[in-house]
């Protein structure tokens, strides 16, 4: 894959792969044209169908194994493996995008939304450029051609057909990794639901928040200096509807630099106390753990008293927490794209007087939480592409639970490029 979300790929991008002469490999396939045509538009019946098959097998086969990207309009040189040689721009690839999206949608069964295809155009020519599918490994796989009936897998630089046993294999044992995984979040959530964080008893009055991703397909992580570094602490830029950037980084403020070896992972964590109410002392809990399995775990707890009033703490808070988390993952979807798709699932408790302010001023307004510990559906990330989304369903369900309708969340990216296209069913 072109190690960057697919919305920000750009023509300076394709020649970078042609200047390192990036070879196929089991997430990147090259096409020059499609099946020797230049116009997808002007193909007839026969070669569209030519066209299709062919873009259809390396899109089934990266549904099928980890996923990856297609690049129409790409020389190839010659040798043992691919690798980009040349530009070779194709006729209309916004239009050519589009046929292909819907062709495929028809094409591949069961149904998905794991593809998107975008039409890229030439700086220097508008009525050229090149058509990027980008195929997110599939949960529901092993996907086939409704056509031929034919599943495909991605084997180094080839796309092969599966044998019959390889199709059940694959069967099993997504069916198998979900049923692990789910086994596997609930236990992440047995002390949230004690009102502890691991050790640690967050006492009687308290907000707490936990976020637990678990990877669908990878099943170890080397946890070098280079997954550490996705997760450090960043300056959390996010923006509001009518395009002011936001900087909030209050729920990691403080989080201690030093990894400190847990079982089969890494972990950071603060606990720090304030001055406040004579009865209690204030506190702000974070904690980042992750794991050789790829599992991570992000908390953010709060008691807070202000001059005797009832404990609170600000919307803003918990919104830079999330986007932290959004950046962290972005972050490492960069240096293990095998990270996604991911399952994540968010937990919410709120325990005592506990009230959350927000609006204009850190104290505009401010209701009562319920006393209880929500549960928010989880979330499928195929992508770091599906991060915003998750990020404002967060902020939508943080004030839902105030009974109060957040109609503009924050959004991670500004403005929001428009032109992709989406494979439904």
């Amino acid at each position: 894959m072109i190690g960057k979300p697919f919305s920000e790929i750009v023509w300076s991008d394709l020649q970078q792969l042609i200047a390192a002469g990036r070879e196929e490999d089991d997430r990147i396939e090259f096409k020059n044209s499609f099946k020797g045509q230049d116009d997808y538009a002007a193909l007839n019946d026969k070669q569209r169908q030519v066209a299709l098959d062919s873009i259809a097998r390396e899109s089934l086969a990266f549904l099928n194994t980890r996923g990856g990207d297609i690049i129409i309009g790409i020389d190839e040189c010659e040798g043992p493996t691919p690798a980009a040689a040349a530009l070779r721009p194709v006729k209309s690839p916004g239009d050519a995008a589009e046929r292909i999206a819907r062709g495929l949608a028809a094409l591949i069964e069961p149904a998905q939304t794991n593809i998107t295809v975008r039409g890229l155009t030439d700086p220097l020519d508008p009525t050229r450029g090149v058509v990027l599918v980008r195929v997110e490994a599939s949960v529901r796989a092993p996907h086939r051609s409704k056509r031929t009936l034919e599943c495909f897998a991605r084997r180094g630089s080839e796309s092969v057909p599966m044998a019959m046993d390889e199709i059940q294999d694959l069967t099993v044992n997504r069916t198998r990794i979900r049923l692990e995984q789910m086994e596997l979040i609930d236990h992440q959530f047995a002390d949230f639901k004690a009102g502890r964080s691991e050790h640690r008893d967050l006492g009687n009055e308290v907000f707490h928040v936990r976020v637990v991703v678990v990877p669908l397909l990878e099943q170890f992580f080397e946890i070098d200096e280079t997954f550490l570094g996705a997760f450090a602490n960043k300056d959390l830029a996010y923006y509001s509807g009518n395009g002011n950037r936001i900087i909030n980084d209050v729920a990691f403020r403080g989080l201690y630099s030093r990894w400190v070896p847990v079982l089969r992972g890494r972990k950071q964590e603060s606990f720090q106390e304030y001055g406040g109410h004579p009865a209690n002392k204030d506190f702000q809990y974070v904690r980042k753990i992750v794991k050789e399995s790829g599992t991570c775990l992000f908390d953010y707890a709060v008691d807070s008293h202000f001059d005797g009033e009832d404990a609170s703490l600000h919307a803003e808070w918990v919104t830079g927490f999330f986007a932290q988390i959004a950046q962290n993952l972005t972050s490492l979807a960069k240096v293990r794209p095998s990270a996604f798709p991911c399952t994540v699932r968010v937990g919410i408790r709120s325990k005592g007087n506990m009230h959350l302010g927000y609006g204009d001023g850190m104290w505009a307004e401010k209701k009562p939480i319920p006393q209880d510990t929500f549960f928010p559906p989880d979330f499928l990330l195929r992508s770091e592409a599906d991060l915003d989304a998750f990020f404002q369903q967060m902020q939508i369900d943080l004030f839902s639970l105030i009974n109060v309708a957040e109609d503009e969340p924050y959004s991670l990216t500004n403005p929001i490029e428009q032109g992709s296209v989406a494979v439904t069913a």
